[in-house]
């Protein structure tokens, strides 16, 4: 234990007190306008994760030509600890869990993996995009647009779509922008009668169709006998271009180009996909940020850029936002804000009534420096405000509130029999093994969280680092700064107020008739806790992940013999009249899509099926309510519709255990 003179050695040091706090409140205040702000916090390099964005092909085909010879691969190469996949219709991913996280050897293992990736590439389905980076430096899922009254075969549409993904991709924090309409579909029809004139078969052809390609990101495939089906993400390339392909080239004959042999269309609408909103099919623009980006400045400057091209586009075309990750993060730090304000403003109010005006502003400080300084810290360790880091700061701050409160009615206890330094000395005494039990006891239960494994339990870990660092930083304001700001602006004892003798009075009369009642209490003791088990076993949904914008639910089915996803759409216009009904505030955005669903575990192709999505707004406090009301007015719709047009029809929606779909799904045909 410290010593009495030691200790006011250290408490009457002003210029240490006063420098310390005002480096501290400084750091902490610049820290907190340029920490970076996030859905999640960053994650480490130990997982090394290859993704495949594939076409036209199932989960099966792609386990069996992707997934599985690249894990039995990628197992077998140093540093990798296991590996883990999933494997879905339109994407793969593959996880290698490392047992280093040096760049060299991260390096290696990249070119090993992009050099397996190359060997194995002309057996695989056509793949739109490959990406090979760890976890903290893949792109993460930002925000999406969606274009409304798009023609896909309007090249002026077409460009204004590339220049909005040129515009948004400069943007700082902006790691990569996907359009719906980013690639071009071009059908080459073969003519067999010119293919036998010069001495040339389908197979040559399509090899050198995917040769001259080979820089471009494209994919080449067998289409309907002599037809070749090509896919290219390149906004400039015409059909001249491609059918000025050079196909064959010999010594003393004439060139053959892809002209002389086939005919070359641009295919603008595909009768097996599509997406519609009031009757025109709609473009969508996925835009992913950058590891360590500010998602609410970027999605500021986002909404910013796309309002200004708004004002010159064609006025025809309109950009709807169809999803913002920065409105939960920024919610939860207004919460935090909220929460930190009025819980200082009620702090303040309590204590002066209690211990004085002074006292009361003292401990407001104190929980400020400390709220600070942990921000700092964050800021300083790499961590940001996220929205597990602002659930952290909010659960923290009763505690800090707790301890300042707790010195402070003691000292005002002790200053009304003695002198200020004694009465500072027995405080800080006394009270400083029950505030550092509690606070270490609070650290035990929370410290193994830094130990778990696994990526989603990694991402808690600055649960426990903020709660680590504000409770110790609270024990060094509460035994040193506050001591030192009391014995500075505290002149003389608070004087009780009659009506505060005659409130503890009341208590003691209430503490004597407790006594005679303490069975009773028990009781209503062991049901509250009875209680509130039932409701954490049975009410409340447990989901560790981030369940981010999913505040939405589905309307499934099947039409009637439709032979493409046109006509089935015209079939579901009485389902999208009363969709299209709900106002904005419940309703953010709808779409239909048709094409195909997941139906059990196989992805089924159909121009026939659809998926209805429709999302409840965001900007409320409570989404699930929301989500409630329009779904209990949508099913009451469906169960009384002509449902003549369909084969089946069913409604289901995001929520629930874990973050599923409900597995009550309710069908109606």
């Amino acid at each position: 234990m410290i010593k009495k003179d030691k200790f006011f050695e250290i408490i009457k040091n002003k210029t240490f007190i006063l420098f310390f706090l005002i480096s501290t409140l400084a750091t902490g205040l610049y820290s907190s306008l340029h920490i970076h702000r996030d859905l999640a916090p960053p994650k480490d390099s130990s997982e090394l994760n290859v993704f495949f964005r594939v076409r036209n092909s199932t989960a099966i085909q792609n386990e069996k030509l992707i997934t599985f010879p690249l894990e039995n691969f990628f197992a077998k190469l140093p540093h990798v600890k296991k590996t883990d996949s999933s494997t879905k219709n339109n994407r793969v991913r593959i996880s290698l869990y490392l047992d280093k996280t040096d760049p060299l050897v991260i390096e290696d293992l990249k070119q090993r993996v992009l050099q397996q990736i190359e060997i194995l590439k002309p057996y695989f389905p056509q793949t739109k995009s490959v990406h090979v980076g760890t976890n903290a430096e893949n792109f993460i899922y930002a925000m999406s647009y969606q274009v409304e009254n798009v023609e896909p075969d309007n090249p002026f549409h077409r460009q204004w779509l590339h220049k909005i993904k040129r515009e948004i991709e400069i943007i700082p924090g902006v790691g990569m922008v996907e359009l719906g309409l980013d690639r071009l579909k071009i059908q080459i029809v073969l003519n067999p009668k010119k293919l036998e004139n010069f001495q040339l078969n389908y197979d040559e052809v399509e090899n050198q169709v995917a040769r001259a390609l080979r820089p471009f990101s494209s994919s080449v495939s067998q289409y309907k006998g002599q037809r070749i089906a090509v896919s290219l993400s390149q906004e400039n390339f015409s059909l001249k271009d491609f059918e000025n392909i050079l196909i064959q080239s010999k010594h003393g004959l004439k060139p053959v180009y892809l002209r002389d042999i086939a005919k070359v269309k641009l295919v603008t609408k595909d009768p097996q996909w599509g997406s519609f909103v009031l009757g025109q099919l709609i473009q969508k623009i996925w835009i992913e940020q950058t590891p360590y980006t500010d998602i609410i400045r970027m999605a500021e400057k986002v909404k910013g850029k796309i309002s200004k091209l708004l004002e010159k586009m064609p006025k025809e075309m309109n950009i709807t936002l169809r999803h913002d990750g920065s409105f939960k993060i920024k919610r939860q730090l207004d919460i935090l804000k909220s929460n930190a304000l009025w819980g200082a403003v009620i702090v303040v109010l309590i204590l002066i009534a209690f211990v004085g005006f002074r006292a009361g502003l003292l401990s407001a400080l104190g929980v400020l420096t400390s709220l600070l300084a942990t921000v700092f810290l964050l800021d300083i360790i790499g961590f940001g405000l996220d929205l597990y880091s602002s659930v952290a700061l909010i659960m923290v701050l009763g505690m800090l509130v707790d301890d300042s409160v707790v010195v402070i009615e003691e000292f005002t206890q002790n200053f009304q029999n003695t002198d200020k330094e004694n009465a500072l000395w027995d405080t800080c005494r006394r009270m400083f093994l029950p505030v550092a039990g509690s606070s270490l006891t609070t650290i035990v239960a929370f410290f193994p969280l830094l130990f778990l494994d696994g990526t989603t339990f990694k991402s808690l870990r600055v649960i426990p680092v903020v709660i680590i660092c504000s409770l110790l930083f609270s024990l060094f304001e509460c035994f040193i700064l506050l001591p030192s700001h009391i014995l500075s602006c505290i002149k003389r004892p608070h004087r009780t107020p009659p009506w505060q003798i005659k409130l503890s009075a009341l208590y003691q009369r209430y503490l004597s008739f407790q006594e005679k009642i303490n069975p009773i209490i028990l009781l209503l003791g062991f049901t509250m806790i009875g209680g509130a088990i039932y409701i954490y076993k049975e009410k409340i949904d447990i989901f560790f992940g981030l369940n981010v914008g999913r505040d939405e639910f589905y309307i499934r089915g099947r039409t009637t013999s439709s032979p493409d996803v046109y006509e089935a759409y015209q079939k579901t216009h009485i389902l999208e009249k009363f969709i299209a009904k709900f106002p904005k505030d419940q309703v953010k955005y709808y779409q239909f899509d048709f094409g195909g669903m997941s139906i059990g575990s196989k992805w089924v192709q159909d121009p026939q099926l659809f998926t209805a999505r429709i999302r409840t707004a965001w900007e409320i406090e409570n989404p699930k309510l929301n989500l409630e009301t329009v779904r209990k007015k949508t099913d009451d719709f469906l169960s009384t519709m002509d449902k003549s047009n369909f084969e089946f029809i069913e409604t289901s929606s995001w929520g629930g255990k874990a973050g599923k779909k409900d597995s009550k799904i309710r069908v109606y045909v």
